[in-house]
């Protein structure tokens, strides 16, 4: 009936034969194009923030009410803009705008961020404003005064119907992308899903995987090279088992807490040594800037996705010389000064179309990704030497104060034997007897004091500080730091979670997976575009006039057809460095799964090897106090004595360095479970 309506109505609803208007049509064209990239994204983005960052309404709207502020910024000078520069560049630079805020969304993640948002939306404000309003005027520039009512009411309808075939598309892609990754889920199972969207809700997981796919993909196209779909299960059996082969009855199955562990020791001079620590180590620096660095190539290669514009001006000012002597004298003198002003823009991008820069995006972020786990791994270490260092220092002045006190009581035992020989009680043999044994205890001092100078020197530099800097602070003896009454260790598959090398291992696995795919877009044609717009005049004042201006466009497609397998070369070469991640990330499992269980093992064996050295050592104490009380009342030889004293103070050392060596256990136990990292940005 509209068609009909068109060649019998005297007015028709709708008037198509507008369309006959080769540049009325082509406005409509373009605005019907636009609409569609428009009103897609507009749908994609909400969807986005909803279903995988978890926003709600109210934080999705003020994320989308970003993109208005340009409009609103721009209404007052978008007059003079209009009428002062052509529409076509208005609208290419709206278009380019447009672009550019979509390929800032690319790199979105569940973990983005409301400041994330704003350079892309902000962008897309002004590409809207700078693409339509001039496409509006010229669709009403293009007809009769009295058609500009069917004129817009038809560029209206074009802009919603473009709209609508594009969410169409869109939603028809959506669909099929969560279909197939749905397949893919249930074939590689729940633990290859990425921990992003492992962290939302449980209903929204797979919603949130198959929307980030289907967002990605109807965003970048393809991309050659293998899809990373987790790392490979390792020592399945183990991981399902609900705790560690030989942990022993001391230990809970609870998870245990990931930072700060060492509070659990009750110990306020070692969480101050520990917190020093991680806040001024060269180490901890260190990893902190390989961070940074990763995360600068990372922002290297999402630019290099983008494309490039450059700017140019150039003054240049001349004279022509005199050439009337070569002439004969019929021409005149020399021209000049005379002065050109250049001003020039170029603008190029190389189009991703089968997906290189994407996987060196995917590879770099992956990369930055583990430079973060090397950073929370720095921390585990560091803890775990501070505090191993910090209770060797506690041991070694436990042991020195003992054995000082056992000092004092041989010499006690020296004097009033000198006494007992002087009145011809006791023999000269039992006096060098006695000297002999209070001149070795004091020989074992030396060591020990030497052992505790290496320690202050350890902890402070452990902390960043110079050696010698808290033999002050740490110089009086403190009791040994006392363990909590059950430790938590959770189980293997917690560890996978906590250790910070494994996950370090697995990001590297798939840094190196996505570099085959850079690898292979070699083997494809590459294609850029190249703009250029140059203005030049004798008059800066005239430099921006349309008749001085000149442009260029150009297509480039460039492929290297025949490269003598150079390109095979380095995909062979990433494949086997993605080989040697894979099995680099088995072995640190493996090694993880064995250090957990000898920790547990040497702890609890440790915690049963404390009690009896407290039962010999108590044993050993009566037996030198009745000893003793024999040998001065005479019943009791010097012999008795001195074995019975050599026995207690044997056995006062090894009840010191069990506890010490328990506390070094339980260290070593947290260092084997991952411990003691912190999340930095």
């Amino acid at each position: 009936m509209m068609v009909v309506g068109q060649f019998t109505a005297k007015t028709p609803i709708v008037r198509l034969r507008l369309l006959l208007n080769k540049n009325y049509a082509s406005v409509i064209l373009i605005v019907s194009t636009v609409g569609a990239g428009l009103y897609g994204v507009s749908y994609l983005l909400p969807q986005f923030l909803a279903t995988i960052a978890g926003y709600n309404a109210e934080q999705a709207g003020s994320i989308m009410l970003l993109s208005g502020l340009p409009a609103f910024l721009m209404m007052p000078v978008l007059p003079r803009i209009l009428g002062k520069f052509d529409s076509r560049w208005l609208v290419i630079t709206g278009l380019l705008c447009f672009f550019g805020s979509c390929m800032l969304d690319i790199s979105l993640t569940a973990q983005s961020v409301g400041h994330d948002f704003i350079g892309s939306q902000i962008l897309r404000g002004f590409g809207q404003i700078l693409a339509m309003m001039p496409l509006n005027q010229a669709s009403m520039a293009a007809v009769a005064t009295h058609e500009a009512g069917d004129a817009a009411g038809l560029y209206n309808m074009a802009r919603n119907l473009g709209g609508s075939v594009g969410l169409a598309l869109l939603g028809t892609l959506i669909d099929r992308r969560n279909t197939y990754h749905d397949a893919v889920i249930s074939a590689i199972g729940q633990e290859h899903i990425s921990s992003s969207a492992a962290a939302l809700p449980g209903p929204c997981r797979l919603c949130a995987v198959s929307l980030s796919a289907a967002l990605a993909f109807a965003m970048t196209g393809c991309a050659v090279g293998p899809d990373y779909h987790g790392a490979p299960e390792v020592a399945a059996d183990a991981m399902r088992a609900a705790a560690f082969p030989h942990a022993p009855q001391s230990t809970g199955p609870d998870a245990p807490r990931v930072a700060s562990w060492w509070r659990a020791l009750g110990d306020p001079q070692l969480d101050a040594l520990i917190e020093t620590a991680l806040a001024h180590s060269p180490d901890i620096r260190a990893a902190q800037a390989s961070v940074r660095q990763a995360r600068a190539g990372l922002r290297g290669q999402q630019a290099d996705a983008l494309p490039k514009v450059g700017a140019t001006a150039a003054t240049l000012r001349t004279r022509s010389p005199n050439l009337s002597s070569l002439s004969g004298g019929a021409s005149s003198g020399g021209r000049g000064p005379m002065a050109l002003y250049l001003a020039n823009f170029d603008a190029s991008w190389e189009i991703d179309l089968f997906g290189g820069t994407r996987r060196a995006i995917e590879a770099a972020s992956a990369q930055a990704d583990a430079a973060a786990e090397q950073l929370a791994d720095a921390h585990v270490q560091l803890a775990a030497e501070v505090a191993q260092a910090y209770v060797g220092l506690r041991e070694q002045q436990a042991r020195l104060t003992h054995l000082r006190a056992s000092e004092k009581l041989e010499a006690d035992m020296l004097e009033l034997t000198q006494q007992r020989r002087e009145r011809g009680v006791a023999s000269e043999l039992e006096v060098e007897r006695l000297l002999t044994q209070v001149e070795g205890t004091r020989s074992q001092s030396a060591p020990i004091e030497a052992q505790i100078t290496a320690s202050f020197d350890e902890l402070a530099v452990l902390t960043g500080r110079a050696p010698g800097a808290l033999d002050g602070e740490l110089g009086s003896q403190r009791p040994l730091p006392t363990l909590p009454a059950t430790v938590s260790v959770g189980n293997p598959a917690a560890l996978l979670k906590a250790r910070p090398d494994i996950r370090a291992a697995e990001r590297t696995l798939a840094s190196q997976n996505a570099q085959i795919g850079a690898r292979k877009a070699d083997w494809f044609p590459k294609l850029s575009l190249f703009g250029s717009l140059g203005y030049s005049a004798m008059d800066p004042g005239h430099l921006v006039r349309k008749d001085n201006a000149t442009w260029l466009a150009l297509p480039r497609l460039q492929w290297n057809a025949l490269d003598f397998g150079r390109v095979a070369a380095s995909v062979d070469g990433a494949q086997a460095g993605r080989d040697n991640a894979e099995a680099a990330y088995e072995s640190v499992v493996l090694k993880a799964l064995r250090d957990a269980d000898v920790a547990l093992s040497r702890f609890g064996h440790q915690r049963e090897n404390v009690v009896l050295l407290r039962r010999v050592e108590a044993s050993a104490e009566r037996a030198s106090v009745l000893t003793q009380q024999r040998y001065r009342a005479g019943t009791a030889s010097m012999l008795d004595w001195l074995d019975v004293e050599r026995t207690r103070v044997r056995a006062q050392q090894d009840r010191i360095a069990g506890d010490a060596n328990l506390i070094k256990d339980f260290v070593s136990l947290q260092k084997a479970l991952g411990l003691g990292w912190q999340n930095e940005g």
